[in-house]
């Protein structure tokens, strides 16, 4: 047979090794005399971490119904004796290289375990099982009830995304693709190994249509953070919170991560992102004029140019990939199908604003300064309506951390325009004053 063959095979590459010095450990050679026996029919089926395999697919086995038969599922509350449940927690942990997820189903036994330790120590005589512990162990008893599609390998990646995150911000690169932002108040508060697994929060949800479906590998320069990914969890319960939070977003996209350390002198494209100042572009406008500026021409409907902290109303564009924008760089969408978008843009980018405006006969609101700047005819042949100017207050604009930003050396208005009163003759408009100034 050729199971015997094989048998012997290894008995001959043995004895080689042991006639040219080689020391051949008595546990190991036992483990190869159990894989190699002699037998007229091969026996496919291995026990390896508790589980069993078959050899030839490398898939489990139906076969661990000690752990199926632990205990019915049914009940409204289920009581673990603590030593019984460090034998359980011990058998998910012995499977994580076999089961997919294994960890992360694992971590809410291990906060119940730690918490009874922390209490009372082993004297513990049983441990209330918490819903998501039940919801679990109900997933082990599913997963371990057929076979699955895991398999003992290591799967190749197919994409790579550089993260990197500073104190106030996040940055990432997938191929030629940047991504990045700022933090808000809160989050800037944390510690700096939750700012980066915020940031690789973010930059995965940024990449979501590219990534879903495949096997990602995160290259950082934190070392807790590859730590978390490839282990599912860590001892922090907040890391390990935002890890579990971040997994099964994954599990539901059938995103497999993977992650290695990559010295941060090599990671200079996603850290310059990260560092990057708060331009003109991130400061919005205080949120405590946006009722008065909806009165004057109606509710704003999307943010033109904004980002995840400083945007005025739910929906946005922002210019970089961000997860919760409704698209990626205003130039690129078709403003004439927004209802009322209001555009707060970057000075310097005011002349592709309204040549954009004109040429897709849009109707927005505009923000911009009072001066004499070359797009300024442009903008009165599409303004529709009076211009009104903003008030002079020291915290016109914020900056994304919630302090004013410094206040523009002139008068800004907001303008209403329309691309398709582009060939009528131009109004000479009088400005007026804003209507809580005209109530003083």
């Amino acid at each position: 047979m050729k199971f015997e063959g094989s048998a012997k095979q290894n008995n001959t590459c043995v004895s080689k090794q042991v006639s040219q010095g080689y020391i051949i450990k008595e546990s190991s050679f036992h483990i190869l005399k159990q894989i190699f026996r002699y037998q007229s029919v091969p026996n496919y089926s291995q026990k390896w971490t508790n589980i069993h395999f078959d050899a030839r697919t490398l898939q489990p086995e139906n076969t661990n119904k000690k752990f199926i038969q632990y205990h019915k599922f049914d009940k409204k509350k289920i009581i673990f004796p603590s030593r019984q449940l460090s034998r359980l927690l011990g058998k998910l942990v012995a499977a994580r290289e076999g089961v997919k997820h294994a960890m992360l189903r694992a971590r809410s036994l291990q906060r119940l375990q730690q918490s009874a330790l922390t209490a009372t120590g082993w004297d513990t005589p049983s441990v209330d099982i918490s819903s998501e512990a039940r919801i679990d162990l109900q997933w082990w008893v599913d997963t371990m009830s057929q076979p699955t599609a895991c398999e003992i390998k290591l799967l190749e990646h197919e994409l790579t995304i550089d993260h990197d995150a500073s104190p106030w911000g996040w940055g990432a690169y997938l191929k030629d693709q940047p991504a990045g932002g700022l933090f808000t108040p809160a989050e800037r508060r944390r510690s700096q190994n939750a700012h980066e697994l915020t940031g690789l929060v973010y930059a995965l949800r940024s990449y979501e249509r590219t990534i879903s479906g495949r096997c990602v590998l995160i290259q950082t320069d934190n070392t807790t953070v590859m730590t978390y990914v490839n282990r599912e969890g860590g001892r922090s319960r907040l890391l390990s919170r935002m890890m579990e939070d971040l997994l099964r977003w994954c599990a539901d996209r059938s995103i497999s991560l993977r992650a290695v350390h990559l010295p941060g002198k090599l990671n200079e494209r996603a850290d310059i992102i990260s560092r990057r100042r708060v331009e003109r572009s991130e400061t919005s406008l205080n949120p405590d004029l946006l009722p008065a500026l909806e009165a004057l021409h109606g509710p704003i409907t999307c943010d033109l140019f904004a980002g995840r902290h400083n945007r005025l109303v739910e929906r946005f564009f922002s210019p970089t990939p961000d997860f919760a924008a409704a698209a990626t760089d205003a130039f690129n969408q078709n403003w004439a199908e927004e209802t009322n978008p209001l555009a707060n843009p970057p000075f310097a980018l005011l002349p592709r604003v309204l040549r954009q405006v004109e040429e897709q006969q849009a109707v927005i609101t505009l923000i911009a300064p009072v001066w004499g700047a070359t797009w300024w005819p442009l903008l009165m042949e599409l303004c529709t309506a009076p211009p009104v100017l903003l008030p002079l207050q020291p915290d016109l604009f914020l900056k994304p951390d919630g302090s004013p930003s410094p206040p523009p050396r002139w008068r800004t208005a907001v303008f209403r325009l329309d691309g398709r009163q582009s060939q009528l003759p131009t109004p000479r408009w009088l400005f007026l004053p804003w209507p809580a100034e005209t109530a003083l």
